[in-house]
């Protein structure tokens, strides 16, 4: 998006995020480069490419459309070869970067590290959330691991690609489950003239046994998938 990228070279963002104003006008044009020609990035040394390709939520049960994702990740990699590593951080289906590795027959290394920040603190959570690094590879995990290290927030190793996906998608779908319940029990104390407020307060109120959640959306366009 061309908007987008002129925009950013001209330190203005195109959705709100805390301290991003701030990060982008003190790394602009020193290690953050806004650019859509590939072919111009060949030339400097890149250590991690990572792809945070949008996906479509699929309606069930109909699948993911991974076409274009695909041909994005091909098209760089046809660019920029063996040397960096490939990360995932996209929401994708179980066993997506597996099909991956297995075109380039194992001579690449590819990981997949989900991303787990929420909107509006994405920076601040960037720096403190563990980090599930999975991976088939010694040698990009510790790249990776060195990467991640100096942001913040501790490392776990999954044992493969498909676990690591599996997380992000676990991830989702508890978060999802647990706003689905404080719904779901707030239609029925409407029902029954029951104040779910009340409710909720009181079955949480020294009892760790309970977390219980204040009804309302569920946002976070991944969440879906």
């Amino acid at each position: 998006d061309k908007t987008i990228i002129n925009n950013l070279k001209n330190s203005i963002t195109h959705f709100h995020e805390k301290n991003m104003d701030k990060l982008l006008k003190k790394n602009i044009d020193k290690n953050f480069f806004p650019t859509n020609d590939i072919i111009h990035l060949k030339k400097k040394k890149i250590d991690i490419i990572f792809f945070t390709i949008g996906t479509s939520i699929p309606s069930f049960p109909k699948d993911f459309k991974l076409n274009n994702f695909f041909k994005i990740i091909n098209n760089i990699i046809d660019v920029f070869g063996k040397n960096p590593v490939y990360c995932l951080r996209t929401t994708i289906p179980v066993g997506t970067t597996d099909k991956l590795v297995k075109k380039y027959n194992n001579k690449l290394k590819i990981a997949y590290v989900g991303e787990r920040i929420m909107e509006g603190n994405a920076i601040m959570e960037e720096k403190t959330l563990p980090k599930i690094i999975g991976t088939y590879e010694d040698q990009t995990y510790k790249i990776l691991k060195s990467y991640f290290n100096s942001i913040g927030g501790k490392i776990i190793r999954t044992s493969n690609t498909k676990t690591a996906e599996f997380c992000k998608l676990v991830d989702n779908s508890y978060r999802s489950t647990i706003f689905a319940f404080a719904n779901d029990i707030a239609l029925c104390a409407e029902n029954n003239g029951i104040d779910v407020y009340e409710v909720i307060q009181n079955v949480n109120y020294n009892y760790k046994r309970n977390n219980v959640s204040k009804p309302g959306f569920v946002s976070g366009y991944c969440l879906g998938k």
